[in-house]
């Protein structure tokens, strides 16, 4: 199972938006740089999809894992610094001493990883390591320059360190201030994200599930297995909008751009038309974002 991505992020229409939203600071640094934002930042995002259709879901968690699914979280270390920084990776790289935890959420309490329940400690391989802006990796440091930034993704086992009962809990990840310093640098080390676990029960589940496991196996390659996926989703509800978009993407892959357009055609029209009325945030951002994203491929695959 595997809780979008580093440099890879793929977009299906009707998904909740996934977004790094990374954290933002008030503090400014001191001195002849008064002015300047002076901000070493991480953000958290679950490689899992949100829920095309919420019915019976919690409308809060936008993030949710499904059997089977692969379980993968991506870190970004963000220096806003305004002045080049060194992250020591002796003896563990920063990301190995972040603390990823999952606390459940009680009935009647907040979630959070500050003030909740005893949690699970997580720990996983890395998958992708990607850089962006001024930054380079030796044998013993991580140089970020300002506005620079180093992203990793980490897959988690399903049946060890993520193996927990259906639920919905706070994920939350911290890193020692000693892995990100800076001369008079506010850091703002910790993100928290709120991800569902469930079982397949409703008819719900059913279309999220197929959705979800389209996509990983797209991303695997294996095409067949997308489309059979899309196929059950496609069953249960004909007009959905989630599935001709991914019925388009896996084509694309395949180097079939007739085909694709036209289930993104398709999946168009459904949406233009507001058709599949059991899909979540209907008429909403996520729509109108969902429509530029299918023009936008139908005029880059011609």
């Amino acid at each position: 199972m595997r809780l979008v991505f580093a440099s890879t992020v793929l977009c299906f229409v009707g998904f909740t938006a996934l977004q790094s939203a990374f954290l933002t600071s008030d503090q400014a640094g001191g001195g002849d740089n008064a002015r300047t934002m002076r901000v070493v930042q991480i953000s958290l995002v679950p490689e899992s999809l949100g829920a095309v259709y919420g019915e019976g879901l919690d409308p809060e968690v936008l993030h949710w894992i499904y059997p089977d699914e692969p379980v993968v979280v991506q870190l970004t270390l963000s220096n806003q610094s305004g002045e080049s920084m060194e992250i020591p990776r002796q003896p563990r790289e920063w990301f190995e001493a972040a603390h990823l935890r999952l606390v459940e959420r009680v009935a009647g309490e907040k979630t959070g990883a500050a003030n909740g329940r005893p949690s699970n400690e997580l720990s996983g391989r890395l998958l992708q390591r990607s850089r962006a802006g001024p930054a380079s990796l030796t044998a013993d440091v991580l140089r970020l320059g300002t506005g620079s930034s180093e992203t990793v993704r980490l897959e988690f086992d399903r049946k060890g360190s993520f193996d927990v009962r259906p639920g919905i809990y706070a994920l939350s990840v911290t890193i020692d201030e000693r892995f990100a310093v800076a001369e008079r640098t506010s850091q703002l080390l910790h993100a928290e994200r709120l991800v569902g676990v469930r079982t397949v029960e409703s008819r719900a589940d059913l279309m999220n599930h197929a959705a979800h496991m389209a996509m990983w196996a797209t991303l695997a390659r294996d095409f067949d297995a997308a489309r059979r996926w899309l196929r059950e989703l496609l069953a249960v509800n004909p007009v959905s909008s989630v599935g001709y978009a991914q019925m388009g993407n896996v084509a694309q892959a395949e180097g079939r751009c007739k085909e694709a357009i036209v289930n993104w055609e398709k999946a168009l029209q459904i949406l233009t038309a507001d058709s599949d009325t059991e899909g979540r945030d209907r008429g909403g951002t996520a729509r109108d974002d969902g429509l530029a994203s299918l023009k936008w491929k139908i005029r880059r695959c011609q």
